[in-house]
């Protein structure tokens, strides 16, 4: 009987302590910008610093999350950036450091000049950055953004998530409890909903917050593509016009590129969904998708082809 009236006793324990942690995390989740902004569907952004061992200053980046529709944007501001009283990202950042600033005051610095130019172009309603994070990633030559965006698919995973939190990277510069709504809420995002892009200058920056945070429309039309060739094979472009074509992109262009380990899909149009589904249909599993405007080209896509793409179909 004594036995029995203690684990009567321990159950009653745990069932009132795991009441209190259910109330306590209620009444925390209601505290919560991160976890009202998602109850609502409300997009939220943040500022990430990215460096590279020999990089100075870290690259920077406006990570925007829509969670009405799953998509995950990393948007990258170049150093050479033209800010508030034509100012670059680079000096300020140098401007920092000169006043003994550490590098995290410094590239908190960047994060805090920058803002005001997405202030003046993003519509009404859409939340401030709220936090600014600062981590290490890979050295290499590739896109930024691309660079950035592999770096958060290491860590949206079980295993390199939680260990980010534990190591207080994910979560510097927020509460613990937001630290673990932001976890929650990135963790198993669909990576083809991980976006990348470079951040467009003058009179194409309000448009293009503007498509980036309104649902996709059908396209009434074919998408239109050009093919440059970053292989070390001859004829790839021409080879690749012709699947896509047979597929139903209207490719209206072929040449060549600078040479590229992994075959890139350029969304220049401000519309990266159409980025996204032409490198559906090249059937190519290791090619990616950047957003770089360029509307002179007046074309949807560019695809510069690499040898990693040359035996597919």
């Amino acid at each position: 009987m004594e036995f029995s009236a203690r684990v009567i006793w321990l159950e009653r324990a745990l069932a009132l302590l795991l009441l209190a942690a259910v109330l306590g995390a209620a009444r925390l989740d209601a505290r919560s910008p991160i976890a009202r902004d998602a109850s609502e569907d409300r997009p939220w952004s943040c500022w990430l610093a990215l460096r590279a061992k020999t990089s100075e200053p870290p690259d920077l980046f406006w990570a925007l999350y829509q969670p009405a529709r799953g998509v995950l944007t990393l948007i990258h501001v170049p150093e050479n950036y033209r800010l508030r009283g034509r100012r670059t990202l680079s000096q300020v950042f140098a401007t920092e450091r000169r006043r003994q600033m550490g590098e995290v005051a410094a590239a908190r610095g960047m994060a805090e000049a920058a803002q005001p130019t997405l202030e003046e172009a993003l519509p009404r309603g859409v939340v401030d950055a709220p936090a600014f994070y600062l981590d290490s990633m890979p050295a290499g030559d590739d896109e930024p953004a691309l660079k950035a965006r592999r770096w958060l698919l290491s860590r949206v995973g079980p295993l390199g998530l939680w260990r980010s939190l534990a190591r207080r990277r994910l979560g510097k510069g927020l509460p613990p409890f937001e630290a673990y709504r932001v976890a929650q809420e990135i963790h198993g995002l669909n990576p083809v909903l991980i976006q990348a892009a470079d951040l467009p200058e003058g009179r194409q920056l309000a448009p293009y917050l503007a498509r980036l945070l309104a649902a996709p429309r059908p396209l009434r039309r074919p998408i239109t593509a050009e093919v440059l060739n970053a292989s070390s094979l001859d004829g790839l472009a021409s080879d690749i016009a012709k699947i896509l074509r047979s597929r139903g992109v209207d490719v209206v262009d072929t040449g060549n590129a600078s040479p590229r380990q992994r075959t890139l899909v350029y969304d220049r149009s401000g519309r990266p969904e159409l980025a996204a589904e032409v490198r559906r249909l090249l059937r190519c599993p290791s090619a990616e998708a950047l957003t770089k405007l360029e509307p002179a080209r007046l074309i949807d896509v560019t695809v510069a082809v690499a040898d990693d793409c040359a035996a597919r179909e």
